[in-house]
Formats: C-alpha cells, structure tokens, sequence
C-alpha cells in the first residue's frame, strides 16, 4: 500500500510539473504578443490556480496515507529482529514532505501570477529580465 500510494505521489508529482512547463509555454506565448490578453491569462491563471489545489490536496491525502501505513507498520508487534528494510522503512517520515511542496508551489504560484500580470500591475510597462 506504501508504494501504491508513493506512486501516486509521483504520478502527481509529473503532472504538476508538466503542467508547470504548459504555463511556461503559455507564458512565453503572452510576452510575443503586442496585445495585452488579460481575460485570457487570467483564465490560464485560474485553469492553472485550480489544476495546481486539485493536486496538491491529492497529494496531501497520499501523504497522509503514507504516514499513517508507517505508523501501522511501526506499531505492530514483531517478532525477533526486524529486518534491514524494515528499518529502512520504519525510519522514513513523510510528515514534512507536504509542508515543503506546498510551500514550493506557493512561492512558484505568486511568481507566476506576478510575471503574467506584471504588464498591467506597472501601469502598462513592459517588465524584462534582460
């Protein structure tokens, strides 16, 4: 159960980078353009602000679910010495795992709003990185 729920934490993992590089795409498409789109970024912004909860709340759960097997597997009783890969396993600690991403996510999310909405924050200035 431990590594069907790790693998959907991977799984999630891949779609909200893939979906990371769609926005970049996206992003690059707004700034070739004259005109300035703004209903259309904010829907990729909210098609993307939506994607991202969706998944993080899934990955949330899987941890979650992670967490509780390894205090399943930790609180049963053995029987001599338990083997190398139950230590291994029983040493894992998933609990700040979703803390971070969360924060990564937040910390992506803000600069993403702020890059495709910088042109109408400045008052119409162009920002560039150059």
């Amino acid at each position: 159960m431990c590594m069907s729920l790790h693998g959907r934490l991977d799984t999630l993992w891949q779609r909200l980078l893939y979906a990371h590089a769609a926005i970049v795409g996206v992003m690059v498409f707004f700034s070739t353009t004259p005109e300035t789109f703004f209903i259309s970024r904010v829907l990729v912004f909210l098609f993307y602000t939506v994607n991202l909860l969706i998944s993080v709340v899934a990955m949330i759960e899987s941890y979650r679910g992670l967490q509780a097997g390894l205090t399943d597997i930790r609180a049963r009783e053995r029987e001599g010495e338990p083997s190398h890969f139950e230590n291994w396993l029983t040493s894992l600690d998933y609990s700040a795992h979703p803390r971070r991403r969360i924060m990564l996510f937040g910390l992506v999310w803000l600069l993403i709003g702020y890059l495709l909405f910088a042109r109408f924050i400045h008052g119409g200035a162009e920002i560039t990185l150059s």
